[in-house]
């Protein structure tokens, strides 16, 4: 989704270029589902490094 248009900012491909570029072609997040429910702003999360 990097390269849609977001709110108020136009669509920008270079967004994904300059990611790729410093950030080893990473632009996206891998998730794993736990249990059913539904996810509000507050809710608590954490991050695991791979």
């Amino acid at each position: 989704m990097t390269t849609l248009p977001q709110s108020e900012l136009p669509a920008d491909l270079s967004i994904l270029r300059t990611t790729a570029q410093h950030n080893r072609v990473i632009a996206g997040i891998r998730a794993t589902v736990l249990g059913v429910g539904t996810i509000r702003r507050s809710d608590p999360i954490w991050v695991e490094s791979t």
